[in-house]
């Protein structure tokens, strides 16, 4: 990491920012005078109602997961935090014996994510085995604006 934030919101587990300046909105396809250093993964943030994940990039144009009625002008790309997270293996107790596990739990303290590649290995098979888990990439309560968000859950 390259940058300590302490705002203690969503915004504080993001790298490096960058400045941009937006030259022309359509809905969620925003044009930028300049995309350099700019990945997708990294959010596009206006403000703390406005702001989504970059799903793509064409030239100087960025497509963004949520039209949120973005502002021609000034905005900042927040880098995202590429993360591989390798657990200990279990051995059951007896790493002697051959274990068939067909059940895992992942527990989150938060879902606000869009996806995470959940992959198995075991010493049968070095391959890796996996699947994808979808998180709910939304605002929390208080960081949308009034009638875009769900009350009460989904």
């Amino acid at each position: 990491m390259f940058v300590e934030r302490k705002t203690y919101t969503f915004t504080d587990h993001a790298d490096e920012e960058t400045s941009v300046t937006v030259s022309v909105v359509d809905g969620a396809d925003l044009t930028l005078v300049s995309v350099t250093d700019i990945e997708i993964g990294d959010l596009y943030y206006e403000s703390t109602s406005k702001y989504s994940v970059i799903e793509s990039i064409l030239g100087n144009v960025i497509s963004l997961a949520d039209d949120r009625s973005f502002s021609v002008g000034a905005g900042t790309v927040l880098k995202r935090i590429p993360t591989v997270v390798e657990y200990n293996p279990l051995t059951g107790g007896n790493p002697g014996v051959f274990k068939h596990w067909q059940d895992v739990t992942l527990m989150f303290k938060d879902l606000s994510f869009s996806s995470a590649l959940v992959g198995f290995t075991s010493e049968l098979s070095q391959g890796l085995s996996s699947t994808t888990v979808t998180g709910r990439p939304q605002a929390g309560w208080g960081l949308f604006e009034w009638g875009i968000g769900p009350w009460g859950g989904g």
